[in-house]
């Protein structure tokens, strides 16, 4: 059986940005980026215990001028199940601590009081190749953004990658 892992193999992805003037020439829906922020870090920081989702998070959500409680959908890596709880958590969207408590009581399903945590099932069970991960939650939040297949709400999607 396997569990929360992905074979070391080729993969391929690839994210077409366009102008505005390409994209009045397709019949694709638009998404703008609204906010994003790139650092590295330490998973937490030695000196002040402050983690680096936390603070990418914070500067991403203020360039797109929203806050955790705008957040409908929410793609995170779950390969390592502990990981998406601390993360749920360093994003703001579940008080530390309890972020499995209320996972396990349906906040984070599709129609739950919190946003919906990898509504289509997670890549661990798409079989997501660990080089395309983070793409692949990028199309799935897009799909999310044009309804399809199945919009949870009108929420903001965000995509995390870990």
């Amino acid at each position: 059986m396997e569990v929360g892992c992905s074979p070391n193999a080729d993969g391929a992805a690839a994210a077409v940005v366009v102008s505005e003037r390409v994209l009045a020439r397709t019949a694709h829906v638009p998404v703008e980026v609204a906010g994003l922020s790139l650092q590295s870090g330490m998973t937490k920081d030695r000196f002040t215990g402050e983690s680096v989702v936390t603070r990418v998070s914070e500067d991403a959500a203020a360039d797109a001028g929203v806050r955790p409680a705008d957040i409908g959908v929410v793609e995170l890596p779950d390969a390592f199940a502990p990981a998406a709880l601390t993360n749920l958590e360093a994003l703001g969207l579940a008080e530390p601590g309890l972020a499995a408590s209320r996972l396990m009581a349906g906040n984070f399903a599709r129609r739950g009081d919190g946003p919906a945590l990898n509504p289509q099932r997670g890549l661990a069970l798409a079989r997501a190749s660990s080089r395309t991960t983070g793409l692949a939650q990028v199309a799935e939040v897009l799909r999310q953004l044009r309804g399809r297949p199945a919009t949870v709400n009108s929420r903001i999607p965000v995509s995390a990658c870990s």
